[in-house]
């Protein structure tokens, strides 16, 4: 079933990598559900976590907090990153995808300095053996838009430009399976070649492994 699931967003990260070299609209910053099917179910037990992004612009970074702010990032294999409330059984709760009350902030600065950009995106999914994204989920966004994603139009992309963009689901679950952005957002040296994307995956691999080894 899991297998299933990383087609639908392989197909989904595809279509919008095919409109982004086709139309210079959209880079991928982060593949959660690459992450967490290279490493399987992980816990990071950094809140907020930062991410480095320098294979696509030299000193971009985006923190990414769970909330509430007790709560921990969860890598679930099959889907994306989700939300525990606890380190010891995040693994075995049915509930480590982002539920009613919780969801990510995600903040954004280019050397250390508030990085504002356009066109932000997030794609979400869900779990085959429940159907995919659970029907009826709703989810509120700060830029004040409602998102009700469904397995046919699981993107939002938020209106406003900002350094700060915010979800929580009002209703239903979610996982994160990528986010993205306009490149119009990003200087011209700022659009990665495939190698470079390539490359900065296998680094996110390693750091969050290296994580896991540590926490043993």
């Amino acid at each position: 079933m899991k297998i299933l699931n990383v087609l639908k967003a392989t197909a989904l990260a595809a279509i919008l990598s095919f409109s982004s070299m086709a139309k210079a609209e959209l880079i991928m910053l982060l593949d959660f559900n690459a992450l967490a099917n290279e490493l399987g179910d992980t816990v990071i037990e950094d809140n907020p976590a930062t991410f480095d992004l320098g294979a696509i612009v030299p000193g971009l970074m985006v923190t990414i907090t769970a909330t509430p702010e007790d709560n921990y990032h969860y890598l679930d294999e099959g889907t994306g990153l989700g939300i525990c409330d606890t380190l010891d059984g995040c693994v075995a709760d049915p509930s480590d995808n982002a539920n009613v009350g919780e969801g990510f902030i995600f903040e954004f600065t280019l050397d250390d300095v508030a990085f504002v950009a356009e066109g932000f995106s997030i794609l979400v999914i869900g779990h085959d053996y429940e159907g995919g994204i659970m029907e009826g989920t709703v989810v509120a966004m700060s830029d004040g838009g409602e998102f009700m994603p469904t397995n046919d139009v699981p993107v939002y992309t938020y209106s406003e430009a900002s350094d700060m963009f915010s979800l929580e689901v009002t209703a239903g679950e979610i996982y994160l399976a990528s986010i993205w952005f306009d490149d119009g957002s990003l200087p011209p040296q700022g659009i990665p070649e495939p190698a470079n994307i390539l490359l900065m995956s296998l680094a996110l691999i390693g750091l969050v492994a290296s994580r896991k080894k540590m926490q043993k």
